[in-house]
């Protein structure tokens, strides 16, 4: 089966980025896949954004209305011939939804606009590897024309029943790829605990830091640990670390790309305090005990909920069946 395979995220060097299309690649490893790169998706956004001639009407136009969506998708059909044969020459149109379809995002918009495009041409389509949040009604309307959506945590299957969507609840596409690389590597940090254990903590903020976090809680969760150290992931972590400055004294910087190539750079910390979705996924597959951040969505709190049946602030270590039956569901409900 040809697959015309859209990807959402702007930065493919991006660890998540890496880790979660490298997943979705092996899942779909049997199908003929014409790739729309992430950067192909971000680029339409910055014209949609920055165009002298279409900034000035998509500001007069309400964010996420029906207007907004059609507007997007005129754009769409009118320059992107490349998207049109793209689904005109495939069998099917397949989305990885990620982080991208929440809170009337431009990209998310972007995303469903090609997907109701698809839907006009006769084509199925499915909407994978996502969470969803926030959403317009146009949006809503346009996912009850979707085939087959899969969704990375229970938190986002209920919002889409609550608007008549049913959907099923898999796992993200990252832990496919963490264990087919990295198998040896499963809950390693149990093994490491019992003999050493290092007194410094690693910590990374995500998108929502400065509204998230009071005093108290870098007290409560940092205030006894003799070493932090600070993983950066993009851009917007020199606006955490900037933010940090006065609240905890960050040792050295580690870059994200040290912990792709050798992820047994995480097993040197006591434990790990992330915002960052898929470095709590590498976290929890190595058995480091997680003290999540809460995020921009609900993906953070909602992937512990749906793999333990509870939310846990801090602390959080799966144990070798969790994990086996996440990586489980993440394999099984992405087929066509």
């Amino acid at each position: 089966m040809k697959i015309f395979f859209i990807h959402n995220t702007k930065n493919q060097q991006n660890i998540g980025c890496k880790m979660t299309s490298g997943g979705l690649d092996i899942l779909y490893k049997d199908h003929t896949l014409e790739h729309f790169r992430a950067e192909s998706v971000f680029k339409i956004k910055q014209v949609l954004n920055s165009s002298r001639v279409l900034k000035p009407i998509t500001k007069s136009i309400k964010l996420g209305s029906s207007s907004h969506f059609n507007f997007v998708k005129n754009h769409i059909l009118r320059n992107k011939k490349n998207i049109l044969t793209g689904i005109d020459s495939s069998d099917i149109v397949i989305i990885n939804g990620e982080g991208s379809i929440h809170h009337r995002n431009l990209t998310g918009m972007i995303l469903l606009a090609i997907a109701s495009i698809a839907k006009d041409r006769k084509k199925p389509v499915h909407i994978v590897n996502a969470t969803f949040q926030g959403l317009s009604s146009s949006e809503i309307g346009i996912l009850k024309r979707i085939d087959k959506i899969v969704v990375r945590e229970i938190f986002s299957q209920h919002y889409l029943l609550g608007n008549g969507i049913k959907s099923i609840l898999g796992a993200d596409a990252a832990w496919v790829f963490i264990y087919k690389k990295w198998p040896e590597l499963l809950l390693n940090y149990k093994k490491l605990s019992k003999s050493k254990k290092i007194k410094k903590v690693i910590f990374t903020g995500g998108t929502n830091l400065r509204q998230v976090w009071g005093e108290s809680d870098f007290k409560s969760v940092l205030g006894k640990v003799g070493r932090v150290d600070y993983l950066y992931i993009d851009g917007a972590d020199r606006d955490n670390v900037n933010f940090l400055k006065n609240k905890i004294s960050i040792h050295k910087n580690i870059s994200s790309e040290s912990v792709f190539k050798n992820p047994k750079n995480l097993l040197k910390y006591s434990f790990i305090v992330s915002g960052r979705h898929h470095i709590n996924i590498m976290a929890l597959f190595l058995g480091l005990p997680l003290f999540p951040v809460m995020g921009n969505t609900y993906k953070v709190e909602s992937t512990i909920y749906s793999i333990k049946g509870e939310t846990v602030n801090g602390g959080v270590i799966l144990t070798k069946r969790e994990v086996q039956s996440t990586i489980k569901k993440a394999q099984l409900n992405f087929s066509l």
